[in-house]
């Protein structure tokens, strides 16, 4: 019985409406009871509450970034020895390397990123994984400048077909 609670004095609540008023004030310290009728009254029991947790099981969440700053655009560059220069590459495009002042990743994981470390993680075959941002406006105008690039080549394509007689004049 020593898993039961009583009232102060360790005896039994008189009424169940006693039992369940003591449940209510546990219960918002955050301790889950059910009454129970005991020899002389009622108690209340402990109740394991499952804590219901972000994600699946079996999944790492090797990538997160708690805290992000809303006002930029992140991403995670493989920086390959192999194949040097992507980091710098992104650099010279408005791209700042992140220093975290969380920690990220997944604590299961090895090769988290520390606060106050650079933020870097592995990556698969011996490459590394580095958390750069960028401003989200100047993310937007990267994208635009990438889709009217894309759109100019499929003008010209559709152009070339046309002089070809391989698409209607309307279709552009």
């Amino acid at each position: 019985m020593s898993d039961l609670i009583f009232t102060k004095s360790k005896e039994p609540f008189e009424t169940e409406q006693a039992a369940k008023m003591r449940q209510g004030v546990l219960k918002k310290e955050g301790t889950m009871t059910e009454v129970v009728e005991v020899e002389g009254g009622f108690a209340l029991k402990s109740v394991a509450v499952r804590k219901k947790k972000k994600g699946t099981l079996g999944r790492r969440n090797v990538l997160t970034v708690d805290d992000k700053d809303p006002n930029f655009v992140y991403r995670w560059v493989k920086d390959d020895p192999k194949k040097p220069g992507r980091v710098k590459q992104l650099e010279d495009v408005d791209y700042e390397i992140v220093r975290v002042k969380h920690e990220v990743g997944d604590e299961r994981v090895e090769g988290v990123s520390l606060p106050g470390s650079g933020t870097r993680i592995p990556f698969s075959g011996g490459t590394t994984g580095v958390l750069m941002r960028i401003k989200k406006e100047w993310y937007a105008e990267n994208q635009n400048e990438k889709q009217e690039a894309m759109d100019a080549v499929e003008r010209r394509m559709v152009e070339d077909r046309e002089k070809d007689g391989l698409v209607p004049a309307n279709r552009l």
